[in-house]
C-alpha cells in the first residue's frame, strides 16, 4: 500500500499486542501537526515516537552492539566501519523502510542479532520504519587531518563523545576510555 499521501496512518503489529508488547503500533505521518494531535487522541496513544527517534535509537543500537566479523579479512570491522556499511544499507533500502531483520543480516549474517539486542535491553523502536534523512546522517563518517592529527569518527559522536569548546577555538575535547588507554599505551612503548 502507498501511504505516502496519508496524512495520518498506523499499522497495528497483530503479533506484538497479542504479546502485550507496548510497542505494537506504527505510526504513518506526513508532519501535520494539527491532524497528528488529534490522530494520536483518537486511538489512544500515549507517547508517539517519531521516525527521528527511531533513527537515533538505531544509531545508539549499532554503536553498542558487538562488532561484526569481516568475512574478506576474518577481523572485526571498526565502530566506524559498521556505521557505514549500516548507513549505506539503509539508504539503499526501499522506500526509505528500515527493517531491522534486514539490516541484522547484511551487517551480522543472521537477522537476530539486532532484535536480540533490542529486546534484551528493552530498548522500545519499531521492528520496521521510514528512515529520517537528517538523524541518519549520525552514520557518516567525519575525517579531519591537520597539524600532524588524524581523527576520524561519526557524526553521532559530536556532542556525546566529541565537543568542540565554545570558548576557546582551538580546544576538543574526545571523552573514550578505550582510546585514552591506547594513546598511553603506544607512548610507554617509546
Amino acid at each position: 500500500m502507498d501511504t505516502n499521501k496519508l496524512a495520518m496512518g498506523c499499522r497495528i503489529n497483530i503479533d506484538k499486542l497479542e504479546n502485550h508488547d507496548s510497542n505494537h503500533l506504527s505510526l504513518i505521518k506526513s508532519g501535520q501537526a494539527d491532524i497528528a494531535e488529534y490522530f494520536y487522541k483518537w486511538i489512544g496513544v500515549d507517547k508517539p515516537e517519531s521516525n527521528k527517534d527511531y533513527t537515533n535509537k538505531l544509531f545508539n543500537i549499532i554503536s553498542d552492539l558487538a562488532l561484526p566479523v569481516n568475512p574478506d579479512s576474518g577481523n572485526a570491522y571498526s565502530l566506524n566501519e559498521v556505521r557505514e556499511l549500516a548507513f549505506n544499507s539503509i539508504r539503499s533500502s526501499a522506500g526509505k523502510i528500515v527493517n531491522l531483520r534486514q539490516l541484522s543480516f547484511q551487517l551480522y549474517g543472521d537477522e537476530n542479532t539486532i532484535t536480540d539486542f533490542v529486546n534484551a535491553n528493552g530498548v522500545e523502536i519499531d521492528s520496521e520504519f521510514k528512515y529520517d534523512a537528517k538523524a541518519l546522517n549520525k552514520f557518516k563518517r567525519i575525517e579531519a587531518n591537520r597539524d600532524g592529527i588524524r581523527l576520524a569518527f561519526s557524526r553521532g559522536d559530536v556532542d556525546q563523545r566529541i565537543k568542540l569548546s565554545a570558548d576557546d577555538p582551538e580546544i576538543i575535547t574526545i571523552k573514550s576510555k578505550k582510546l585514552a588507554d591506547a594513546i598511553k599505551e603506544q607512548i610507554s612503548l617509546q
